[in-house]
């Protein structure tokens, strides 16, 4: 499936500001947002396994839940860290 023009236009857009953000994490007066704390904070806006989608949030095994957490902040952390490559090649 093809993302709509929009929502590749506003991923591509947000990807260059979180890691123009990450890019200032280090050094006495950086942020201390570092790809994997952005990933930690944007990752469950941004993706969710598929499963999770179909299943009320009551019903969601919690470690299974944990598991699928952190391969999407892996995914959205790896986004950040190889944004310019991935959105001129995928985009």
């Amino acid at each position: 499936m093809i993302m709509p023009t929009y929502n590749r236009d506003l991923l591509q857009a947000l990807l260059f500001l979180l890691h123009k953000v990450h890019t200032h994490a280090d050094g006495p007066e950086g942020n201390k947002m570092t790809s994997k704390n952005l990933a930690v904070v944007f990752a469950p806006n941004m993706a969710r396994h598929l499963d999770s989608l179909d299943k009320p949030a009551a019903a969601m095994d919690l470690q299974q839940e944990q598991q699928d957490s952190q391969v999407t902040q892996v995914l959205v952390q790896t986004l950040i860290d190889n944004c310019h490559e991935v959105c001129t090649r995928v985009f």
